[in-house]
């Protein structure tokens, strides 16, 4: 989705000054908007994703709610994707971002609010004017005109809270193959893009190989990656070690334990075409049996 662009006639015509300030709707909604959102300071700091990540589209939202009354169905057609909770967090390591929010935070028109809790706004309005139909509705004579019209506006208002969920989760999804591909490095060996549409990270942990050495398996709903754990100025990395197409190329089966032989919780896993283009086997070892058992029903499903 594309991110909204507010110009300053669009919330008001705010241009940072306490005098206009005085002119805007006093709403929650709007002041996430004309303060955090179109704080120029603020945009400079962060990086276009991390800015969409945060707000989305927010200005549309906030327009949609002002409207809603007149054409409800019309106005809110788009998905909100709002989710910033690791984005947040993420910059509260940046020591000038997280000062500009500070002070953004401590306009009196914030009221001691924080920036999550603004964030929150555009969902929260949403589910808000549903349960607001729906208490119309239970008000409103089982006879009367407006009935039909009431119902296929919650209908349309919870097609919308639906498509929020999948657009949080699928936000949530984008975010973790973004960290993640920072931190993994495939050093000589040709590199695999890991944000591409439709892929999900399933499951991700440490393994043990034979000997004392120890493996990093990320696993995802089409491509297996085996990296090494990496350290460099106090920050945690991956080194990639292998990687392959899955579940095409990637097989695991139990290792029959005898006695000094390899851990009670071991497998083979193997790979009929890694990224040498030749196959391979690794003998790995989880933490517990409840981790292999995870492992193995993961790593045998066929998608």
């Amino acid at each position: 989705m594309d991110q909204c662009d507010c110009t300053n006639e669009d919330i008001g015509g705010y241009d940072g000054s306490s005098d206009s300030l005085e002119e805007l709707q006093d709403s929650s909604l709007t002041i996430a908007v004309k303060h955090f959102y179109a704080s120029k300071e603020l945009k400079q700091s962060l990086t276009p994703m991390e800015h969409h990540i945060l707000f989305s589209n927010i200005c549309q939202i906030m327009a949609a709610s002002k409207k809603f009354l007149m054409d409800l169905e019309g106005q809110l057609e788009e998905s909100v994707l709002i989710s910033q909770e690791t984005m947040v967090n993420q910059l509260q390591q940046n020591r000038d971002v997280l000062h500009l929010i500070r002070n953004i935070e401590s306009h009196t028109d914030c009221q001691r609010q924080d920036l999550k809790s603004f964030l929150a706004l555009p969902f929260q309005r949403i589910t808000r004017i549903k349960l607001l139909l729906q208490n119309i509705l239970k008000k409103t004579k089982p006879d009367a005109d407006s009935i039909s019209n009431l119902e296929k506006a919650i209908a349309a208002i919870h097609e919308i809270v639906t498509e929020c969920d999948k657009g949080v989760r699928k936000m949530e999804h984008i975010e973790k193959l973004v960290y993640l591909d920072r931190l993994l490095d495939f050093g000589k060996m040709k590199s695999v893009p890991l944000v591409v549409s439709g892929r999900v990270l399933l499951h991700q942990g440490p393994m043990r190989q034979s000997g004392f050495s120890s493996v990093y398996l990320h696993l995802f709903n089409d491509l297996l990656v085996i990296s090494s754990k990496k350290y460099w100025f106090q920050h945690a990395g991956f080194t990639v070690v292998d990687h392959a197409e899955f579940p095409r190329h990637v097989k695991v089966e139990h290792v029959q334990t005898e006695l000094l032989g390899p851990p009670p919780d071991s497998f083979l896993l193997h790979l009929s075409k890694s990224h040498t283009g030749q196959p391979t086997t690794m003998k790995l070892a989880a933490e517990t049996r409840s981790d292999t058992e995870v492992w193995m029903k993961l790593l045998q499903c066929k998608r």
